[in-house]
């Protein structure tokens, strides 16, 4: 984490420096992967290797934290860009990455619990072996889960739903724009996505320690298709809560499923390659909205190829059965 993050900080610097098209892009991309994709990926797995009882529960609540930031960020960002341009916004978003974060991942970030002579959840070594027995965990390499249908299908459905919310993110003030809305309207949405985010962190959270991920995930993408909808007729900012309730819950399930599908002992590398693919599809988000709008002078054509791929992705997802390992 510690490396992550100093990365990440000049990452945000190095945007403050972009001349052009090739160097805004090379930023971006950094700012995904080591962002989004790196810091998101070591603290998810964390938690994942830390809790097994209550892993939706504590993901849910750590999910909070990006909730809290969509209150303070946006603002923040408008008034450092105002006081001190776009450039100089960035900069002091690097620094604050470094104060913030680098302590943080110095003091508190642990490997699995095992490696300090524990069990997750504070659990004893019985209860813990009691807990394996009841749900009858596999561990499975990233070479066997590969082999299995249930992986390809989660990864591509976790996939279209970065891409699709990252391209709603994208083009949010463009879109009500379009719409007769302000800039000031679009800038008020990410407070109202705050708040469904937080429901979508804690409701999710607590679902996933009770309910089949594969049906959570199949009702998320159907979700996801309703507010694609919605933002083709929207007239106020109120289907953020909507969006909200998509991006927490999805960031809360696509951290927690793939320990329940595919064990903890190699969830490194597994969730490795699949970050890969979602930090990929929030990189390539704002594209198809983007040409929609300039080959065909509207979002709904884009928006209507969204919503057909997520409906599609959910019956795959519904239908998908859970993986059995021949041992």
């Amino acid at each position: 984490m510690v490396a992550t993050t100093f990365g990440f900080g000049l990452a945000c610097i190095a945007m403050a420096g972009g001349q052009g098209i090739t160097t805004l892009l090379l930023g971006l991309l950094a700012l995904r992967f080591l962002g989004f994709g790196a810091m998101h990926l070591v603290s998810t797995t964390l938690i994942t290797q830390w809790f097994v009882r209550r892993r939706g529960l504590v993901m849910g609540l750590a999910g909070q934290s990006l909730a809290i930031s969509l209150f303070i960020y946006p603002p923040l960002g408008e008034f450092l860009i105002a006081q001190f341009s776009w450039r100089g916004a960035w900069v002091a978003f690097g620094v604050f990455v470094w104060l913030i974060m680098l302590p943080i991942g110095w003091f508190f970030y642990r490997d699995k619990p095992e490696r300090y002579g524990l069990q997750p959840d504070g659990d004893t070594d019985d209860q813990a072996q009691q807990h394996v027995v009841v749900t009858g965990e596999t561990n499975w390499t990233l070479a066997e889960a590969r082999q299995t249908g249930a992986f390809w299908v989660f990864a591509a459905a976790l996939c279209v739903t970065a891409m699709v919310t990252a391209g709603l993110v994208f083009h949010q003030t463009s879109l009500f724009v379009m719409r007769g809305l302000s800039r000031e309207s679009a800038v008020t949405l990410f407070q109202v996505v705050a708040v469904g985010s937080i429901v979508g962190n804690l409701l999710m959270g607590r679902l996933l320690d009770r309910f089949s991920a594969r049906i959570l995930l199949a009702g998320l993408m159907l979700l996801l298709a309703l507010t694609l909808l919605l933002a083709q007729v929207m007239r106020r900012p109120m289907h953020g809560i909507l969006y909200g309730l998509c991006s927490g819950s999805f960031r809360v399930i696509d951290a927690v499923v793939w320990a329940k599908y595919f064990g903890r002992q190699y969830l490194g590398a597994i969730r490795g390659v699949t970050t890969l693919g979602a930090t990929s599809g929030t990189a390539l988000g704002a594209f198809p909205l983007g040409l929609s709008m300039d080959l065909l002078g509207s979002y709904d054509p884009a928006l209507k190829s969204f919503i057909g791929c997520t409906v599609l992705i959910a019956c795959s997802v519904l239908f998908t059965k859970r993986p059995q390992k021949v041992v």
